[in-house]
């Protein structure tokens, strides 16, 4: 799986789950920008929030819209991201 937006590929985890990497840790050959997110672990928050977490109170974890791929097209979706820059 390959996200061009962020030059990271992923393996999908199953249940909207996912870990991604940077294809290259210095530069995101996309935007040209320094690649600041070597590695990404996302989460599908939806079982978490059903638990009782409170997305917008979760501390080290970034609750953001991302966008995915369903079924050939693109659609925006609630993801927690836990990003980091391994320089």
């Amino acid at each position: 799986n390959y996200h061009a937006a962020m030059d990271h590929y992923g393996v999908k985890l199953g249940g909207g789950n996912m870990f991604e990497w940077a294809r290259d840790l210095s530069v995101n050959i996309v935007t040209g920008e320094a690649q600041d997110k070597d590695i990404v672990f996302v989460l599908n928050p939806e079982p978490l929030i059903a638990a009782g977490v409170d997305p917008e109170k979760t501390v080290g974890w970034v609750y953001a819209q991302v966008p995915m791929e369903d079924h050939g097209a693109t659609v925006d979706v609630y993801k927690f991201l836990k990003p980091f820059d391994l320089k």
